[in-house]
C-alpha cells in the first residue's frame, strides 16, 4: 500500500493546540475562494502554528442555524462567522447542515475569546427546543436571515456583547 502524498495542502500538520488539521477539497476551494494572496501561505500550513497559538486571542462567536420558520436548528461557534455561515449556505463541508438544508442565520452572539463561544455553544446545545426558539424570538421575531447584514450587504444589527464568566 503506497503511502498518502505529504504536500502542503493535504499533510496532517500538528499545531499548538494539538488539534489534527487536515486539508479536504472542500476546505481548499473555500480557503482560495475567501483568502487573497498574502494570506495563501498561511493557508496552505506554513503559519498553522502561530495561528492556532493566537486562536485564543480571537474572539468568538455563537450562532444558530435554522431551515425555515420554526425548522431543524443548528448550533455552533466559530472565529469567523462571516465565513462559517458562508460556508453552511453554500453546503462547502459535508455533516449535519448540509443533509437538512439549515443555512438561514438566525441568531448570533459575541465572545470576547473562542473558549467562552465553545462554552456557551455547549450550554445551548443542551438547552431544549422551546428555549432556543425563545432565544431567536427576543431578537428576531420574524426569522430572517441575518447573514446579508452581516456580510456587509446591510446595516448590522447591533446585539450586546455577551461576557459570559
Amino acid at each position: 500500500m503506497r503511502a498518502p502524498s505529504r504536500g502542503p495542502l493535504t499533510r496532517r500538520t500538528p499545531c499548538a493546540c494539538r488539534l489534527p488539521f487536515r486539508w479536504t477539497p472542500a476546505r481548499r476551494r473555500t480557503a482560495y475562494a475567501l483568502a487573497g494572496e498574502r494570506e495563501r501561505l498561511t493557508l496552505m500550513g506554513l503559519e498553522r502554528v502561530t495561528e492556532c497559538v493566537m486562536k485564543e486571542e480571537a474572539s468568538g462567536w455563537v450562532y444558530i442555524l435554522a431551515s425555515a420558520h420554526m425548522g431543524t436548528l443548528y448550533t455552533g461557534s466559530t472565529r469567523d462567522i462571516v465565513r462559517r455561515v458562508y460556508e453552511h449556505k453554500e453546503g462547502l463541508l459535508p455533516g449535519f447542515t448540509r443533509k437538512y438544508g439549515v443555512a438561514r442565520l438566525v441568531w448570533f452572539e459575541a465572545h470576547d475569546s473562542v473558549a467562552s463561544a465553545y462554552g456557551r455553544e455547549k450550554q445551548i446545545k443542551k438547552w431544549r427546543r422551546d428555549w432556543k426558539i425563545a432565544l431567536i424570538e427576543a431578537n428576531n421575531p420574524r426569522w430572517e436571515d441575518m447573514y446579508p447584514t452581516l456580510a456587509g450587504y446591510g446595516p448590522v444589527p447591533k446585539f450586546p456583547k455577551h461576557n459570559h464568566e
